[in-house]
């Protein structure tokens, strides 16, 4: 998993299409955001633990950041 800041994130989203979007899971000190595409995030993304969501270009980044904020001070 990649550890990432909120703006990096949504740097990776806004570039990330419906097709190849970025999951993002809650670490212990952040967030992870890795291709959802791949095997292994797939089944992360299935079990659910820690997932926080799955985000790509065509969302609204003003709500993503917010989701992802919400995240980092526990809300």
């Amino acid at each position: 998993m990649s550890r990432a800041t909120v703006e990096q994130i949504l740097i990776r989203v806004e570039a990330a299409t419906p097709e190849s979007p970025i999951a993002v899971f809650k670490a212990r000190t952040g967030l992870d955001a890795v291709f959802a595409s791949t095997i292994k995030s797939r089944e992360a993304i299935k079990t659910g633990n820690k997932l926080v969501g799955v985000f790509h270009n065509k969302q609204d980044l003003g709500e993503v950041e917010n989701t992802l904020t919400q995240q980092l001070i526990g809300a």
